[in-house]
């Protein structure tokens, strides 16, 4: 609770003189998101005639008379009070009688401290992010109504419904996948099922090309062998079923990893990458030896599941074996304005002859196309450092690339 001193002018009399009111107990949570406020006057006459009273309290249309505690011979009389309800109880904004006044209810679309409610939605539905008992779901946020910039007004909870918003993400344990171990690959979303396409073993020791899916969403997954990956699953734990979509004999691109791919177009798009070379003698001791700019796509077209396990039969054409741009793996692949964009990345080249060096060289080009065959260099250098591993996303609302992060020749 807090313990204030209120002062109210009392208007047509002396402004000089005020009306005290001391330790004022107040059993309000703290505003702490207010903006913006201002005082109003509980003895406006003004109230009298139309104005509505604030929520929590009604308004007293009679006439009220109240004592000057500086001066016990001077009494103000005032018309159109708004009263506070006896706590705990309740009123809407504009209430004329006590008989407004009533105990707090979850669900009437006003958040009530005196209920000890976190939110108030109008409703008593628990999913929506505002639950049954007015608590706040996990990873929402329940704020009055949006402004026209989607930003919520706390102020408004007190008196109209909440709005909830989601602010993040439940992850789920689906086990150990069917595909082996990797890292280096890519997965993408296209034709409503997940694709992961290539990748590394550890310490490169082994490239992959081989392309899986999964389109159940998590649904289906019958326990087939002891291997299944539904098979550890407690009882009634959700799994996903991957298939394989082109086994790497079948594959007719390079084992690669490191390399990008989109859903562009209705295809599904794999642009460079790098490969990789093993010591002659330690044939463990592995690393990327060479990048890539060639560019291929497939429809990608799951077929229906049968009985839970995915089935797909996905044809690759290889669009063009050298794009213009300079080899690379670790680098940004997106699409903006019906274009694919190639942005930064590390260019890695063998030594010549019987060097066994690696010669690396970071990149800060951008490179745009509409069909990938045909490539136009949109900047030879941008304004942000060469670097590799860096993320590309393009925001909706603005219709802009952003690059960020990364690492550089310096290792930042």
């Amino acid at each position: 609770t807090l313990s204030v001193t209120l002062r109210v002018l009392v208007p047509g009399q002396d402004e000089t003189r005020q009306l005290g009111i001391e330790d004022l107990q107040i059993f309000g949570q703290p505003l702490q998101d207010m903006q913006h406020g201002h005082a109003i006057n509980l003895f406006q006459e003004s109230y009298a005639d139309g104005f509505q009273c604030p929520a929590t309290t009604y308004r007293v249309a009679t006439t009220t008379t109240i004592t000057d505690p500086f001066d016990n011979l001077a009494e103000f009389q005032f018309g159109g009070l708004c009263m506070p309800c006896p706590y705990p109880k309740v009123s809407p904004q504009g209430s004329t009688t006590i008989a407004n006044c009533t105990c707090p209810r979850c669900g009437d679309g006003r958040v009530h401290w005196q209920g000890e409610e976190r939110c108030d939605d109008g409703n008593t539905v628990s999913g929506d992010g505002c639950s049954e008992q007015c608590e706040v779901e996990t990873l929402h946020l329940c704020r009055g109504a949006l402004t026209d910039l989607f930003v919520g007004q706390p102020l408004l909870s007190y008196r109209t419904p909440d709005t909830c918003i989601r602010v993040g993400s439940v992850w789920i344990d689906y086990g150990v996948a069917q595909w082996s171990p990797r890292f280096g690959a890519e997965l993408v979303y296209h034709r409503d099922a997940l694709w992961l396409i290539g990748g590394a073993t550890s310490g490169f020791a082994q490239l992959h090309n081989d392309v899986w899916y999964e389109a159940t969403n998590g649904v289906a997954c019958p326990v087939r062998e002891p291997s299944d990956s539904c098979a550890n699953l407690p009882s009634g734990q959700p799994a996903m079923s991957w298939g394989v979509a082109t086994p790497a004999a079948d594959s007719p691109f390079q084992a690669r990893a490191f390399h990008a791919s989109v859903s562009f177009n209705g295809f599904l798009w794999i642009v460079g990458g790098g490969t990789h070379a093993c010591d002659a003698i330690l044939q463990t001791s592995c690393q990327l030896e060479e990048s890539l700019n060639d560019v291929w796509r497939s429809p990608g077209v799951p077929a229906q599941v049968d009985g839970g396990e995915a089935q797909a039969e996905v044809q690759w054409s290889e669009v063009t074996a050298e794009a213009p741009w300079l080899r690379r793996a670790r680098h940004g692949l997106t699409v903006l304005d019906g274009k694919l964009w190639v942005i930064g990345g590390q260019n890695i080249e063998k030594g010549l002859g019987a060097s066994t060096s690696i010669n690396m060289l970071f990149l800060n080009d951008v490179w745009s196309s509409t069909d990938g065959v045909e490539w136009s260099v949109a900047t030879a250098n941008a304004p942000w450092s060469p670097r590799a591993g860096l993320s590309v996303v393009v925001h909706e609302g603005s219709g802009r690339l952003f690059a960020l992060g990364g690492s550089g020749l310096d290792g930042n």
